[in-house]
């Protein structure tokens, strides 16, 4: 863990965002150096600057919370904000895109309103067949807004939901649209609450 950290240490100092927001979990967590959320901050605030959108959350995060840094609600809605948008900017290029066939999202905390832009995007790309959204709190309504596309769409074959907080609610949309899609051979829906009554209504499709 400490080779890691030292190699993520000169990535990071070199100006990769990518390593900077690696280096801010590593001393968030105490990973292969002590616990320090104050560099932590320091680090996820260049990656955020340098338009990383995990980094963006993650320093939302602490500024929600008091880590690291002082707690300012304002700031921490400021980079959630950034976040969102950034995520958003990414999936609306996917609607031309014929080329893409897989796009991993996680932990980006789009919400409800990035997997609607997400699900409009769907509606004319022609490439993407697998797609991870694990841990994005797109909820209920973003589960619906998805269900909906999947319904006609006729790529996709794979998508993890893990970690969305959809319900029962959610779950239960998804299912209606397995009624009519004929491509989906994978779908992951650990940790999002949907209760018992809704596995009975997969056994149904």
């Amino acid at each position: 863990m400490k080779l890691e950290f030292a190699i993520c240490l000169e990535k990071a100092q070199k100006g990769d965002s990518e390593a900077q927001r690696e280096l801010g979990c590593l001393y968030r967590m105490g990973l292969g150096v002590n616990k320090d959320e104050a560099q932590a901050a320091t680090w996820y605030q260049k990656a955020a600057e340098a338009g990383n959108t995990k980094a963006q959350f993650y320093l939302g995060r602490l500024y929600e919370e008091g880590l690291g840094t002082a707690k300012d609600e304002a700031r921490a809605m400021q980079w959630y904000l950034k976040a969102a948008q950034g995520s958003q900017s990414l999936i609306e290029g996917l609607r031309a895109n014929t080329t893409l066939a897989s796009i991993d999202l996680n932990g980006n905390q789009i919400g409800a309103e990035g997997a609607q832009a997400l699900a409009e995007a769907l509606k004319t790309n022609t490439a993407l067949t697998s797609i991870n959204l694990n841990s994005n709190q797109i909820g209920a309504e973003g589960a619906h807004a998805l269900a909906q596309v999947l319904k006609t769409n006729t790529m996709l074959t794979s998508i993890n939901l893990s970690l969305n907080d959809i319900g029962a609610d959610g779950a239960q949309a998804l299912a209606e649209a397995l009624k009519t899609n004929t491509t989906l051979t994978s779908i992951e829906l650990s940790f999002n609450g949907i209760g018992a009554k809704v596995p009975k209504l997969w056994r149904k499709h």
